[in-house]
């Protein structure tokens, strides 16, 4: 089982999202065609395809627990694709929509494979929801986050802006990919955003509207790595870096994630490979064998 940390700030969580942990199979529907002033609020179970009989789509009281499915906006080009295929592991998923929900800086990290960054892609597609995914590596610069000047023949010299003000400004979701290839340094831009506070980007000239940007309502702050921000000591993850803390303590929620139940993967195998079940079965045998001789220093 996925084992959760999570550290909650505001005060008005409800027991009803740390519910009992259960994992449920899914397959996506088509995304909802509305415009955005028409969201809906369905059913759990409805929007990432997990079956009435999904007790973890459930509140305590037996009623389905609602999200709300967003139509179309402006920025529909920045939805990802849905997968209809994709299996959802219902406990990560509602950890990452009470995060999306109550505007809670989420991270998640693990090994490579397990999902992390392509849970919060297919969540947002599901839910109609533009979101913008940035890759961090060793050579990320505060201007690849931010913006910079820029200079135009008609337009003369002007500010354009980087991924984060554009997603601050219209509400996109953020994830913030391999945060843990970044130096330091460079992530220390993030930690005003990360309290929920306006960006300023001292680059930007004193007039313009890039200059000081608030936190649209959607907006959301999503990262992912393979470490927790303490280094790599498998050896497998070469480039990543040793974090900051004080940078790493504003993310309210850290999960690790991990690799799925033999039976889950499985299913996973069977629905994306095309293939029989028994088939998909011994697959994942030789690959959770190759995988633990991996991890225990054997291959």
């Amino acid at each position: 089982r996925t084992k959760v940390r999570v550290t909650i700030r505001p005060t008005t969580l409800t027991s009803r999202m740390a519910s009992k942990r259960l994992r449920c199979s899914s397959v996506a529907p088509s995304a909802a065609s509305m415009k955005m002033v028409e969201t809906k609020n369905l059913p759990l179970y409805d929007v990432f395809e997990l079956g009435k009989k999904c007790k973890g789509a459930m509140r305590a009281d037996g009623s389905p627990i609602m999200v709300e499915v967003a139509g179309s906006t402006e920025w529909d080009m920045q939805i990802p694709d849905v997968d209809d295929r994709y299996v959802f592991d219902v406990d990560v998923l509602k950890t990452l929509l009470m995060g999306m929900v109550m505007k809670i800086p989420t991270y998640l990290w693990g090994h490579a494979g397990t999902g992390k960054s392509t849970i919060f892609e297919q969540m947002y597609a599901r839910l109609h929801r533009p979101i913008i995914r940035i890759q961090h590596t060793g050579s990320t610069e505060e201007a690849h986050i931010l913006g910079q000047m820029a200079a135009d023949p008609e337009r003369g010299t002007f500010f354009s802006p980087g991924p984060l003000p554009l997603a601050m400004k219209y509400g996109w979701g953020y994830l913030a990919d391999e945060y843990d290839f970044s130096f330091p340094q460079v992530l220390a831009v993030y930690q005003a955003v990360l309290e929920g506070k306006p960006l300023i980007i001292k680059d930007a000239p004193a007039d313009s509207e890039w200059r000081v940007v608030h936190p649209h309502p959607n907006f959301h702050f999503m990262a992912t790595g393979n470490t927790n921000g303490s280094g790599d000591d498998s050896g497998l993850y070469l480039g990543t870096n040793i974090q900051n803390a004080a940078n790493f303590e504003r993310f309210g929620i850290v999960l690790q994630m991990k690799y799925m139940p033999a039976k889950q993967e499985a299913a996973v195998v069977s629905s994306q490979g095309n293939i029989a079940m028994p088939d998909a079965e011994r697959l994942v045998r030789f690959a959770n064998l190759a995988s633990s001789a991996a991890h225990g220093g054997r291959l």
